[in-house]
């Protein structure tokens, strides 16, 4: 697996009936669910706004005495990461079956499925091998799936088909395998379709055909004993041209499956973004938080797509703008954005998240010229939320959910929300701080005096006994409600009050009436409120995902990094080991007692508060993009890479006892305060990360995650100029309880030095090599 998509990300699950619901894999704009049988449902492209691809299935016969008999798959093994699905099962007892599903998403977006039969008997034997393919999802849609094509003009061309979308919709596809196969049949008959499957046998080929049509392929393979053959299916889809679409098929096919080769304008997007750490569960649920805030443009609800804007700001610029960009289009006449269930609607904790963390995510792109365009957006929506607090508490709209608990269609809070309130006092806090950036000061003192005045109002009308809690609201007919509740925390998680409300509530979740063994539930056992935890998809006692992560962070801003580092493990682990749904799955929510009931898909708005407790808990990132990591957590180092604008930036933690070393990189120094100027990853075993910084030095850096002692092997090449007048230099280590570098032996300088290292468990050390010392310097 290529290091752009470590191995960290994988998971290896035996018996895969267990999984009673479709995979998810996320690829950029691509988002493609895949059967736990091996049946490809559909792929949506966020770009086109509709399915590319719907069903491709798989059909297995193995002949015998001329008698055709379908092969049932038992015993399926799964591996699964972000965009790569394997499958492994047995099709009969001496036929082996092994599938590997891949998301490819570049100019052109392409599914390939690579199967490999083995034969594990004593005698060979003939197996047929069809496909179907509905290319426009018409034949075999879901009630619930997302819209595809209308019809194509389809053509045979041997190892391919060729297909020009009909309609408004522009596009073309490609739809081929490798070696070519005996038949490709095309038909627009569901019922005949499925007859040559019951059947087993394609007897003719079609030439070209028009409409809604499906396509069958049929391979014919005969496999000696101890001995396998193999079959390449590649989908591909170009939104303008057939010729891109053919190109890309063409480099996948030659590349039997694998890796694209990269046009110019691919090999210039920065480097996907990568986190590493001491715990192998916090290293899965990165790479899959990753891909899932990446695939944000999919998803229907603006809320949860403003919610991303933060995270996706450190680790995909690009994306980010494009949210910030889709949210000032749909911005309405007075500065406000649409309620995400009512367009016809102002939506002011929408209005809010977009003004808060489109502003923290300028700060954090730092780039003047990337904040004028949206400036004046920016500043609309600022003067609502002020004109909004002019006169006190904001009252939110009675007819709609406000606060972030959307799936309560009845029964929700009303009247002043707590939630609603910080939220526009963070975003007016946070507006004013760019405006002072970009140095628009009168812009500033507005949105800074707006949003003292108004929290020293939510201090006076919200806050419950001083420093014990928040009012959950204040209902329409002047009711203060005062039930413990989740939405505390994700109030202060919105704009904290107070270091010691923060911390009070950081605490009280940890009781075991909030306590689930994942994080805290959305209300606690003892509360009046109390249902059940399914009840309205789980909201009145249920546990969501996303309210937990917003209890780490909010434990990590309180000074408790233990706490909030213990709660980001237990989300990872949730997430490792797919106890709500499967393994790199983020549940919207579930059932802590019943984990029966739980959500269909993933949440991206946990994935990016997960990514955002890796940064900015973890690692200690300010908004002024420096890093000052807490020295006591539960991860014992850390590793992330092509975060930054154009991911530009690399950094390494250790931690030890109460110590923290840390070492970064960055292309753009004055953005960041990273001290070398060239970085790399080194090749390594499994739960083992090793990184080198260099120019100036040739710093080593590398951790494992393993519970057991680990030794390696490291090939590292030198890359300090300073190195090559040398012929032997020391290798010293880094001691992070005394902060000093320890000499050890002194070592032959070649161009790939070799290099043994022993690690403990969940350990990590820091190798330099020094020239010696010249004779002038000595005396």
């Amino acid at each position: 697996m290529a290091l752009s998509e470590p191995q960290l990300a994988q998971k290896r699950l035996s018996e895969l009936r267990t999984l009673a619901k479709p995979i998810i894999l996320y690829k950029r704009f691509l988002k493609t669910r895949v059967d736990t049988d091996g049946d490809l449902l559909w792929s949506y492209s966020a770009q086109e706004g509709r399915l590319i691809f719907g069903r491709s299935s798989l059909h297995i016969y193995r002949v015998q005495a001329g008698v055709r008999l379908r092969a049932s798959r038992r015993g399926v093994e799964i591996k699964i990461s972000p965009a790569l699905l394997e499958l492994e099962s047995r099709a009969s007892d001496t036929l082996a079956l092994s599938q590997k599903f891949e998301v490819v998403a570049t100019d052109s977006s392409a599914l390939t499925r690579k199967i490999r039969l083995s034969n594990l008997g004593k005698e060979a034997v003939k197996v047929i091998v069809i496909s179907l393919h509905d290319p426009t999802s018409i034949n075999f849609r879901g009630s619930s799936d997302p819209p595809g094509g209308v019809g194509v003009n389809a053509f045979n061309r041997g190892d391919h088909v060729a297909i020009d979308d009909l309609g408004d919709e522009a596009g073309a596809r490609v739809i081929g395998c490798s070696p070519a196969p005996r038949f490709t049949y095309m038909t627009r008959d569901k019922t005949r379709a499925l007859e040559l499957l019951e059947r087993g046998e394609l007897s003719e080929s079609t030439a070209g055909i028009s409409g809604p049509i499906m396509v069958l392929t049929q391979h014919e393979l005969e496999i000696a004993p101890r001995s396998s053959a193999g079959v390449t299916f590649v989908s591909v889809h170009n939104a303008s041209r057939l010729d891109g679409a053919l190109s890309t098929f063409t480099s996948l096919i030659s590349h039997e499956g694998g890796v694209v080769a990269k046009t110019q304008r691919q090999q210039q997007r920065p480097v996907p973004a990568i986190i590493a750490s001491s715990s192998q569960d916090l290293n899965f649920a990165s790479a899959w938080a990753l891909s899932r805030v990446s695939s944000i443009e999919g998803d229907s609800s603006l809320l949860d797509r403003l919610e991303t804007i933060r995270s996706l700001s450190l680790v995909n610029p690009e994306l980010c703008l494009r949210i910030v960009g889709e949210a000032i289009a749909s911005q309405r006449k007075n500065g406000a954005l649409p309620h995400s269930l009512e367009k016809g609607t102002d939506g002011v904790l929408e209005t809010s998240l977009f003004l808060m963390n489109a502003s923290l995510a300028f700060r954090v792109l730092a780039e003047k010229k990337e904040i004028l365009p949206c400036y004046q957006s920016l500043k609309r929506a600022a003067k609502y939320l002020r004109d909004l607090a002019r006169h006190g508490l904001v009252h939110s709209n009675p007819a709609l959910p406000q606060g972030w608990r959307r799936e309560l269609r009845a029964g929700y809070p009303t009247g002043i929300l707590a939630e609603v309130n910080l939220g526009i006092a963070g975003a007016l806090r946070a507006f004013g701080a760019l405006a002072a950036f970009v140095g628009k000061g009168s812009d500033a003192a507005l949105a800074s005096d707006a949003s003292e005045n108004l929290i020293a109002l939510i201090r006076e009308k919200l806050l419950d006994g001083g420093s014990a809690g928040l009012v959950l609201n204040i209902d329409e007919k002047g009711r203060a409600h005062r039930e413990e509740s989740i939405d505390e925390v994700v109030a202060c998680y919105r704009l904290p009050l107070s270091q010691s409300l923060a911390a009070a509530l950081a605490r009280r979740t940890l009781e075991k009436d909030f306590e689930t063994g994942f994080g805290p539930r959305t209300l606690p056992t003892t509360s009046p409120l109390f249902v059940n935890g399914n009840y309205f998809a789980g909201q009145l006692g249920g546990y969501w995902t996303r309210a937990a992560l917003a209890s780490a962070l909010l434990s990590y801003r309180a000074g408790y990094a233990g706490l909030g580092s213990a709660q980001l493990l237990k989300v990872s682990r949730l997430v490792h080991d797919g106890v709500a749904g499967i393994p790199g799955e983020f549940p919207y929510w579930f059932d802590p007692e019943n984990r029966g009931f739980h959500s269909e898909e993933s949440d991206p708005v946990a994935a990016a508060r997960l990514i955002e407790s890796v940064f900015y808990g973890e690692m200690g990132l300010s908004e002024e993009n420096r890093a000052d990591p807490p020295k006591a957590t539960q991860v014992k180092w850390l590793f992330a890479s092509g975060f930054g604008n154009g991911g530009s930036r690399a950094l390494f933690l250790g931690r030890e006892g109460d110590e923290v070393r840390i070492e970064t990189y960055s292309r753009e120094p004055r953005k960041a305060d990273g001290t070398y100027g060239t970085f790399e990853r080194l090749v390594t075993k499994s739960h083992v990360m090793a990184v080198q910084f260099s120019d100036p030095g040739n710093l080593v850096c590398l951790g494992s995650s393993s519970d057991q002692p680990f030794s390696c092997v490291l090939s590292v090449p030198l890359r300090d100029p300073s190195l090559a007048r040398h012929l032997v230099a020391r290798l010293e280590e880094f001691n992070c309880e005394s902060g000093r570098w320890v000499e050890g032996p002194t070592v032959r300088l070649q161009e790939k030095l070799t290099i043994n290292v022993n690690l403990p468990p969940y350990g990590w050390k820091m190798l330099r090599l020094r020239p010696p010392p010249t004779p002038s310097s000595l005396s």
